[in-house]
């Protein structure tokens, strides 16, 4: 069992760095870093704020970040909230998000509370749950009120998409005259990463690989000065 599986794995790494070399040289896109930062308590989320679940390591193209593990979540918050604690501002907190759970078409893309204790994953949301403290980020970029009103715009009309891995992304920059509106497939990361190309023209996917993972975001942060925005783990 172990040689099959090793057998798969080694198939797919093969296949991905096939695929890779489509593509522009690696030489041309940021070298991924490992990222270790220390923990702090999350007191605030505002409108735009994107919260993130780093996923595995070994996962092919990532970007390494402490405590990663599973496939990772990414989500964007809409309704911001304060609180003394880390899961008193989540509780409060409205994010939209795709989830790629089993649940009817109509929840896959959908807005809910960024914690919400139950088993109903229509309604309910544990990705950042108390478990998860400690190894969950708040990144917040420098947009302007205009950049976050257009990012909303874009990603409430998705809200009858699907959450599929089969996704692609797109090249698109900046265009406001309707393309990134044809979409009907999302995965969590890949939602946020177009919502803010084809609002502001900036890609969030920090090593510019097939998938943008929810890693991938937190590298985006990563800047000679704090021009970009900021990461914080919680």
């Amino acid at each position: 069992m172990k040689l099959i599986t090793l057998a798969i794995l080694s198939g797919y790494f093969f296949l991905w760095g096939c695929l890779q070399s489509d593509n522009e040289p690696q030489s041309d896109r940021i070298t991924p870093v490992i990222i270790i930062d220390s923990t702090q308590v999350l007191t605030e989320l505002k409108r735009g704020d994107i919260l993130v679940k780093p996923n595995h390591n070994w996962l092919p193209g990532t970007v390494w970040v402490e405590g990663g593990n599973g496939f990772g979540h990414a989500a964007i918050v809409q309704e911001g909230s304060i609180g003394s604690s880390s899961m008193e501002v989540l509780s409060n907190a409205v994010i939209f998000e795709s989830q790629a759970r089993d649940v009817p078409d109509e929840f896959q893309l959908r807005r809910v509370k960024a914690y919400q204790p139950g088993t109903d994953f229509r309604t309910d949301n544990i990705t950042f749950a108390p478990v998860r403290i400690g190894v969950m980020y708040r990144l917040r970029f420098n947009l302007t009120e205009v950049e976050i009103d257009t990012i909303m715009a874009y990603i409430t009309r998705q809200e009858n998409g699907i959450s599929s891995w089969r996704s692609m992304k797109s090249e698109l920059q900046g265009n406001h005259n309707g393309t990134g509106n044809q979409r009907t497939h999302w995965y969590c990361s890949h939602l946020i990463r177009e919502a803010f190309l084809y609002s502001t023209g900036v890609d969030l996917d920090a090593n510019g690989g097939l998938i943008v993972y929810p890693n991938d975001l937190i590298g985006a942060t990563i800047s000679d000065s704090d021009t970009i925005g900021s990461r914080f783990r919680f």
